[in-house]
């Protein structure tokens, strides 16, 4: 599993890392590649970078606010229920007068026919697990949030580094080949690695296919 797979995963919106392979197929498999992104992969990949941050924030907003409501359901049905302080209930259909041997009655199975709390821990267990589940989402949408930002910071901060200079030159050598964009952004990173992140002069450029090709060779 690559590094840009597991940070997906990591920002706990479900189905996003099915975006791996949008970004793997463009040269960046690992975390430190994601400095590199430019506009236009963002584009690419995300259709708009401000509108898939939107949508996330909206898809976790939802799921957040279903599981409050279930939430206050759970609690406002608990807080309607009686706890048996005194008198014989029987186990089985949790009516009062009898017990279960001589009990005729049908099977309680709900907490919602007998209002009885302590027959139906069932209810407080629901409650527990919700609670736990909301902050879960809670935090979940603050992890997507950070991973986000940062991820957006760090496009910002390749303003001017070795993709950004480079990128238009590699193109004018090979106008026709690099209209293919992933073409591009993989020679780039061939370049990336035989130039050690150094930018070269630009009467140099004539020997940039040499090393892409030497360094696909390696």
């Amino acid at each position: 599993m690559s590094e840009v797979k597991q940070w997906l995963m990591s920002i706990g919106i479900p189905g996003i890392e099915r975006l791996a392979d949008e970004f793997e197929s463009r040269g960046f498999s690992t975390r430190k590649s994601l400095q590199y992104l430019q506009d236009g992969d963002l584009d690419y990949i995300f259709a708009s970078p401000k509108r898939w941050t939107t949508n996330c924030d909206n898809f976790l907003e939802a799921q957040i606010s279903s599981a409050e409501d279930h939430l206050a359901k759970l609690k406002g049905e608990n807080d309607l229920l009686q706890t048996v302080s005194r008198g014989r209930i029987c186990s089985h259909c949790h009516q009062s007068g009898h017990n279960r041997n001589n009990c005729r009655g049908i099977a309680c199975d709900s907490h919602t026919k007998c209002k009885l709390k302590d027959k139906h821990p069932e209810l407080g267990k629901s409650i527990s697990e919700t609670q736990k589940m909301l902050n879960l989402l809670r935090k979940n949408k603050e992890t997507a949030k950070q991973s986000l930002e940062q991820f957006m910071l760090q496009l910002q901060r390749s303003r001017g580094n070795f993709f950004a200079v480079m990128r238009p030159r590699l193109r004018r050598l090979n106008p026709v080949k690099y209209l293919n964009r992933q073409e591009l952004d993989k020679d780039l990173l061939y370049l990336h690695k035989a130039l050690e992140n150094k930018v070269p002069p630009e009467s140099e450029d004539w020997r940039l296919p040499h090393l892409i090709d030497t360094c696909k060779g390696q």
